[in-house]
C-alpha cells in the first residue's frame, strides 16, 4: 500500500504536504488529479513546507587543539550551566504540553463576501495560520584533529506563517503566504565545514532556515529578493519577513493555470528526489507541510482520470546589492514538460526540459505490485555532461499501522571515491548577493546535497497510539561507510496543535582528514577535505511546538 513515513498531522484545512492525517492533502505527486503521490491524492505542485528535522553540517574548525586558560575555562563552565538550564526549561515546557488533554480548536476563519446561494458562484475569503517554535541543540563532534570554538550551539527559531486566500467562484483563486522568521542563538555559530562548503546547498548553519529544504540559498536563485525584508541580520538575533507564496490560479477543466511564487515538485520518490529541482526536501526532513515557493508558472492539463501533462517555467535571478536590482537570468531559468499515464496499477511519467541551462531527459514510476508492495522510482540524464541521477524504492504499510520504506540512490554528479570529494565533486548551491554563482550552481543537479555517488535510506513509521507517532530514517553513504540516524516522536496536543522531539546521530568511522588547496571563491572557509561524509554532521536534539489556527 502506498503511503509515506512522514505522517504530518496537519489538522482540518492545514494545507498541503505529505502525511496521512486529515487535511494532509497533496504531497510529492506529479500533477493535479494524478491519483498517486507521496501522500494520498497526487498533487498539483507538490504541496510541501519548510520542514523540520533537516540537519546542518558541523561548524567550522581549527586544525589543532588550543590550550584553555583559567578565564576561558570558567567562561565555558558558565556557558555550560546556561545550556543545562535552558535545556531543562525546554523539557519542562514540553512535559507540561504532553500532560494537556486534547481538545477541539478552531481551524481557520472564513467568510462569504456575497449572498449567492450557489456555492460554485460564491466569493469567499479565508485566513489561516501556523506558529512553530524549534529549540535546537547541536554537538558538532568534529573529526579527530579539529576543535570548535563552541562545542554545543543552541538556537531557538520562531516561525509565524499567515495564509490568506480569496476564491471567486470555482475558477479563480488568489493565495498569499507571509512568513516571519525570528531566530536567536545562545552562542555564536561559525560557518560550517564540508559538505556544505563543497557542493551542498546547505552553505553553513543558518538558524532562520533551519529544518527546511536547505538554507535560503537553495531557493534564492529562483526567488526575487523584492519579496523579502530583512529586519535584523546581526547575531545573536536575526529576523526577516518574506512572501513564501503569492499565486493566482485559473481553473477551467481540463486546464489549470497557476502563476506566481509557488512550490514546484515533479518527483515521485520520498527520500532521494533527483527530479525535484527547486528547493527539495532533505531526505531526513520529517516535517514537510510547506515547501518553499519559487517564482514560476505552471499549466496542468488533465487528459483523463489518471493521465495528464504538466508544463512548468521557473525564473532565475541575478541578485544585486538592493532588492530592486534583481534581474532575470535566462541561463538560470528552467522549463520543464511532464507527461503521465497509467499501465495497469502503475503510473509512468516522462520528463524533459532545460534546468538552469542544462538539458535533461528523465521520468518516473510509482504504483503497486500485487497490491502488496509499493514501488517508486525517478531519475534524469543530463545531455551536456552525461550525468545520471537515479533513485528506486519500495514500501509497504502493515495493518498494524507500521510503514516501511527503503530507497537506493545513484548520484552521478558526486565524487567517484571517498578520498576525492574535493577533486571530483562540484560546488553547488546558489550564491546570494552580488556575487556571480559558481558554474555548477546552474547545473540541473546543484540542489542535491550529497558528496558521493552511492546511497541508501531506510524509513519506518508507527502509530504508538491515536495521538502519538514515531518516525525513523537512516541514511548511509555506501562508499565511505558513514551513516546518519534520525528519529522523531510526535504527540497531538489538540486538533490543531502538536509537539515533537527529534534527534539525529552520525554513525560510522571518522576517517582521515587530508589537506587540500583552497577552492576558488570559498578559499577563506575551506582548507580540509572530508573522507567520511555523514561523520561531519552534528549530533542533534530538537524540540518543536506547532500550532495551527
Amino acid at each position: 500500500m502506498l503511503g509515506t513515513p512522514h505522517a504530518t498531522r496537519a489538522g482540518a484545512g492545514a494545507g498541503t504536504g505529505t502525511g496521512t492525517g486529515a487535511g494532509a492533502g497533496t504531497g510529492t505527486g506529479t500533477g493535479a488529479g494524478a491519483g498517486t503521490g507521496a501522500a494520498a491524492g497526487g498533487g498539483a505542485g507538490g504541496g510541501g513546507g519548510a520542514g523540520a528535522g533537516a540537519h546542518a553540517p558541523a561548524p567550522n574548525a581549527r586544525a589543532a587543539h588550543a590550550p584553555l586558560d583559567d578565564d576561558a575555562l570558567r567562561g565555558r563552565q558558565r556557558s555550560s550551566g546556561r545550556h543545562r538550564l535552558s535545556f531543562a526549561i525546554g523539557l519542562g515546557c514540553l512535559s507540561v504540553l504532553l500532560a494537556m488533554t486534547p481538545a477541539r480548536a478552531v481551524a481557520f476563519w472564513q467568510v462569504s463576501l456575497d449572498d449567492s446561494q450557489d456555492e460554485g458562484d460564491a466569493t469567499t475569503a479565508e485566513i489561516r495560520g501556523m506558529f512553530r517554535w524549534t529549540g535546537t541543540w547541536l554537538d558538532p563532534a568534529p573529526p579527530s584533529g579539529f576543535t570548535t570554538a563552541e562545542s554545543v550551539p543552541e538556537v531557538h527559531t520562531y516561525f509565524l506563517r499567515v495564509m490568506s486566500s480569496l476564491s471567486v467562484g470555482e475558477h479563480i483563486s488568489l493565495d498569499v503566504h507571509a512568513l516571519e522568521v525570528l531566530s536567536a542563538s545562545v552562542r555564536s555559530l561559525r560557518r560550517s565545514l564540508p559538505p556544505s562548503s563543497l557542493r551542498s546547498p546547505r552553505s553553513g548553519f543558518d538558524p532562520s532556515s533551519y529544518g527546511s529544504s536547505g538554507d535560503v540559498s537553495s531557493e534564492a536563485l529562483h526567488r526575487t529578493a523584492a519579496l523579502r525584508w530583512v529586519q535584523r541580520s546581526t547575531e545573536p538575533v536575526r529576523a526577516e519577513l518574506e512572501i513564501d507564496r503569492l499565486t493566482a490560479r485559473i481553473s477551467a477543466p481540463p486546464f489549470d493555470l497557476t502563476i506566481g511564487r509557488q512550490p514546484i515538485n515533479l518527483a515521485t520518490s520520498a527520500f532521494f528526489t533527483p527530479n525535484d529541482f527547486f528547493a527539495p526536501f532533505q531526505a531526513e526532513a520529517f516535517f514537510r507541510l510547506y515547501k518553499p515557493g519559487v517564482d514560476a508558472a505552471r499549466l496542468d492539463v488533465q487528459f483523463g482520470e489518471l493521465s495528464g501533462a504538466t508544463l512548468v517555467g521557473v525564473l532565475g535571478y541575478r541578485h544585486g546589492a538592493h532588492p530592486t536590482d534583481d534581474t532575470i537570468r535566462i541561463d538560470a531559468s528552467s522549463w520543464l514538460a511532464q507527461g503521465r499515464g497509467t499501465v495497469g496499477p502503475v503510473e509512468l511519467s516522462v520528463l524533459a526540459g532545460c534546468v538552469r541551462s542544462q538539458s535533461i531527459l528523465g521520468g518516473g514510476v510509482q504504483g503497486e505490485i500485487f497490491s502488496v508492495l509499493g514501488v517508486r522510482g525517478e531519475g534524469h540524464f543530463v545531455l551536456e555532461t552525461g550525468v545520471l541521477e537515479l533513485s528506486l524504492g519500495v514500501e509497504h504499510r502493515f495493518e498494524s499501522s507500521l510503514f516501511l520504506r527503503a530507497e537506493l540512490f545513484y548520484h552521478g554528479a558526486g565524487a567517484s571515491k571517498s578520498d576525492a570529494y574535493f577533486e571530483d565533486a562540484e560546488v553547488g548551491g546558489a550564491e546570494v548577493g552580488g556575487a556571480e554563482p559558481a558554474g555548477s550552481a546552474l547545473s540541473a543537479h546543484s540542489a542535491i546535497p550529497y558528496l558521493g555517488r552511492h546511497y541508501a535510506a531506510i524509513g519506518a513509521s508507527y502509530e504508538l497510539s491515536a495521538l502519538t507517532l514515531i518516525d525513523l530514517v537512516a541514511l548511509a553513504n555506501l562508499r565511505d561507510g558513514s551513516a546518519l540516524l534520525s528519529a522523531q516522536l510526535t504527540y497531538a496536543l489538540l486538533d490543531e496543535a502538536e509537539a515533537a522531539v527529534q534527534a539525529s546521530v552520525p554513525l560510522g568511522p571518522r576517517g582521515a582528514i587530508q589537506s587540500t588547496e583552497p577552492l576558488g571563491h570559498q578559499a577563506s572557509t575551506i582548507d580540509v577535505a572530508p573522507t567520511r561524509e555523514f561523520r561531519l554532521y552534528p549530533t542533534q536534539l530538537t524540540v518543536e511546538l506547532r500550532l495551527y489556527f
